[in-house]
This record gives structure tokens, sequence and C-alpha cells, in this order.
């Protein structure tokens, strides 16, 4: 039988793999109460950061959102940790489910690493540091595909995590089964959004390590 391809379109995403999208989740809505107390120095670095992105931020590229805001609000989650958890940059996953190949290239995901640094099993996958959502490829769209992979290769049900970028914007997903979710948008320019970022990313960790 001849693989079909798929594009990164959410509606044949959807339909192909029967993907429910639900208003409400509860895997999403204990991972969105997650919250930490950071110390002075996380503030300051974070308020710093705030300025840096005044004004720019929507006109970074994609390579400039990862290496000044990502890259740093990920080092500041603390998520590594020696033989058990790993943020991994650039990415490829690939699988054939049901006669369709998926193949995406995850732009960050967070996974248990091997000896020899590759993502073994991951959960929690970050795309596309876009600036406009609806532009050739979608990030919800390649994000979404990356956990129907994952799932694939998990061979479970248990929740899997993610999230998408549209410039200074963020949101956040979980995948249980057939049944996806979707978080409102959280705007790192804002000040309390972009400390909610970092304790969302912080405690991927602690749903990696509990998983």
């Amino acid at each position: 039988m001849a693989r079909d391809r798929l594009p990164f379109d959410l509606n044949q995403i959807s339909e192909a793999f029967r993907i429910e999208r639900r208003k409400q989740s509860p895997a999403l809505e204990n991972w969105l109460k997650a919250t930490y107390e950071l110390t002075k120095f996380e503030e300051t670095f974070l308020d710093q950061l705030l300025q840096k992105m005044e004004g720019n931020v929507e006109y970074w590229n994609e390579e400039e959102l990862k290496m000044k805001m990502v890259g740093l609000l990920f080092f500041l989650a603390d998520i590594d940790m020696d033989e058990k958890v790993k943020v991994f940059f650039e990415r490829p996953m690939n699988a054939t489910i049901s006669g369709i190949e998926l193949s995406v290239v995850c732009d960050c995901m967070v996974a248990t690493p091997t000896d020899f640094n590759y993502p073994r099993t991951p959960y929690f996958f970050l795309q596309e540091f876009k600036k406009e959502k609806w532009e050739s490829n979608d990030p919800e769209a390649q994000m979404l595909q990356a956990m129907i992979i994952a799932q694939h290769h998990h061979q479970d049900e248990k929740p899997l995590y993610g999230g998408y970028l549209v410039g200074s914007r963020w949101r956040f997903a979980t995948l249980v089964g057939k049944d996806y979710c979707v978080s409102t948008h959280f705007d790192a320019d804002e000040r309390a959004d972009l400390f909610k970022i970092v304790f969302l990313l912080r405690h991927i960790k602690e749903l990696a390590l509990n998983r």
C-alpha cells in the first residue's frame, strides 16, 4: 500500500487521526495551575528580558526569537536533569501511522536522553517560533503532528504536552488519547504572563519525571 504524506493542515490531521478538540482538559488545567517562587535574580533576569523585547519582539525572525527569548526562558526554567530529562532543539521525528507518513522537525522538545545526547522518550514539544501564525507551515499543526508521532511511539494514552509560539504569544496544549485541548494565549511581553510561561516550562520537568 502506498504511503501518503500528510501536509501541515489542522483539519486534515484531525480528520485522519480522529482528533477531537476539547474546550477543557484535566491534564491541561492541572498544568496551568503550576506556580513557583522566583528568586530575586530570576525576577531581575525576566525584567531585563522584558526591556529587551519591548518594541522588538514582534519584528524578530524565528532564529532571533529562539536565541533572544525562547532559549533564555528554557535556561531559566532549569529543566535539564542528567540522564532523566533534557531540552533538545531542531530534532526530527517521523512515523507511518495507518499508511500516512508523518515527518516534522521539532524546534524544541523535552525528552528522556540517551547516553549519546539523543532524545529517546519525548514529552513536550514547542513549535515553531513564527512571526505570523498563518504562514505556510502552521506551528500548531506541526506541534500536533509531533504529539501524534510521540503518542504512536509511546503506545499509550498518557498526556503529551506541547506549545506553539507566534511572536510574543504562547499557547499550551495537551493530547490525551484523541482529546486535544489548547490554552488561551500568554503574552511574553506582559510581566505576569512572562512569569507564568516560566512556571509552565519549569513544571514540564515534574510532568516528565512523574509520567
